[in-house]
């Protein structure tokens, strides 16, 4: 006889009877005070077929058991999933927190840093009222360092003149801080201290009214854009210590006419006077040696201009839009780069010198009345023919001797 194995069978009292009878073939006497559910576990032998009877076995128990530990198990694993999480996230905040706490200390320890350095150069930050009969009224903005005064700015918005006192505070002013008297629409007149030196940035930018300005003979330095868009300055009378004019100094100046460049400056920058619409006549001096890009472009009214012979750099587009100029002598030493003359529709007359050996395809693009004027063999003819433009040849002495 084969191996036996047990089965369980789980039944009400009303069932136990039958279901016994069915498996072992005995009676069975009822039960008068069973309990609700009552089991009962018969053995069976069977030689031929082993067939498995009871509905919950020892392996099944163990594959419970096992369910249950392994629950166990991942519940553990996810309180120190969490626990690791919270550890992990409490570091990231003490990181934060470290972080904004270096920054703090690293601003403090700047902040500090700059206060001494004040304290050392003696600036101190006053607001001064002067008494001066144009402008009783006018406040003015200031840093009052060892070396003098730098005024920042003034609170008579509206005034139609303002005089800047010489001295503050029983100080020179020699400074006008950048943007300092900007956007000042109203402003017609303002008279300068000659004890001013600096000039910075922007510092008259859009005074739309103002229509004259006199640079004291001290001052060294203008910043860029000083005076750009001042819209109705017609007169301007500049320093000979300067040695710049920095770049937009006079942009869009639409009614400046005539402008004498002083004899110390070496530089005129690009855009430096761009847009002058009116401007007829600009004196260089002799000592220029760089005209930057678009310095003069679209300034439109100039008829003609002489470019001093130790010019050695005239940029692109420099003279670019200039409607108006008829001619134009090349110095011994320049280069004619991209669109330097492009736009002059009015230009007729061209002297370049046999020494140039430069000029860019485009210099002089769009200028139909051109003629150019130049020696024999020289690459101002070999330009000439290149692009159908009329030579004319003139003799090396009607050109000065350093053009040769």
């Amino acid at each position: 006889m084969s191996e036996g194995f047990e089965k369980e069978i789980k039944t009400v009292p009303e069932e136990a009877e039958e279901a016994v009878s069915q498996v072992m073939g005995a009676d069975v006497e009822e039960d008068g005070e069973a309990s609700e559910d009552w089991s009962v576990t018969v053995k069976v032998f069977d030689d031929e077929d082993e067939e498995e009877a009871e509905e919950e076995t020892p392996f099944q128990s163990s594959r419970a058991a096992a369910a249950a530990f392994h629950s166990r198990n991942e519940d553990e694993e996810l309180r120190r999933q969490k626990a690791a999480a919270a550890v992990r996230e409490g570091n990231t905040v003490r990181k934060a927190q470290s972080r904004r706490d270096a920054i703090k200390l690293i601003g403090s320890i700047v902040a500090a840093v700059v206060v001494l350095g004040l304290v050392w150069a003696g600036v101190e930050y006053r607001i001064n009222k002067t008494n001066r009969a144009a402008d009783p009224d006018v406040s003015f903005y200031y840093t009052a360092a060892k070396d003098g005064i730098s005024v920042f700015s003034a609170d008579s918005w509206y005034s139609p003149q303002i005089i800047v006192p010489d001295k503050i505070d029983g100080k020179d002013v020699i400074h006008l801080s950048a943007n300092c008297f900007a956007g000042r629409e109203k402003m017609e007149c303002i008279v300068l201290p000659e004890t001013l030196r600096e000039i910075g940035y922007n510092a008259f930018k859009d005074c739309t009214s103002l229509r004259e300005i006199t640079v004291p003979d001290r001052v060294e330095i203008i910043g860029y854009c000083t005076f750009a868009g001042c819209r109705k300055l017609e007169t301007v009378h500049l320093p000979q210590s300067l040695s710049v004019i920095e770049f937009g100094t006079f942009a869009e100046c639409l009614a400046l006419k005539n402008l004498e460049v002083p004899s110390g400056v070496t530089r005129i920058s690009h855009g430096a006077l761009q847009g002058c619409r009116n401007l007829r006549e600009v004196n260089l001096p002799d000592g220029l040696t760089n005209i930057e890009y678009d310095a003069f472009r679209d300034c439109s009214a100039l008829v003609s201009i002489e470019i001093p012979d130790n010019v050695n750099e005239i940029g692109a587009s420099a003279f670019a839009g200039c409607t108006s100029l008829t001619s134009v002598t090349i110095p011994s030493r320049v280069d004619l780069v991209s669109y330097t003359f492009s736009g002059c529709t009015s230009l007729r007359e061209a002297h370049i010198p046999e020494s140039v050996t430069l000029i860019s395809d485009n210099t002089f693009k769009n200028c139909p009345q051109l003629t150019i004027y130049g020696q024999e063999g020289s690459y101002a003819q070999k330009y000439a023919q290149k692009y159908d433009i009329p030579f004319v040849e003139e003799s090396p002495t009607s050109v000065p001797s350093d053009k040769r």
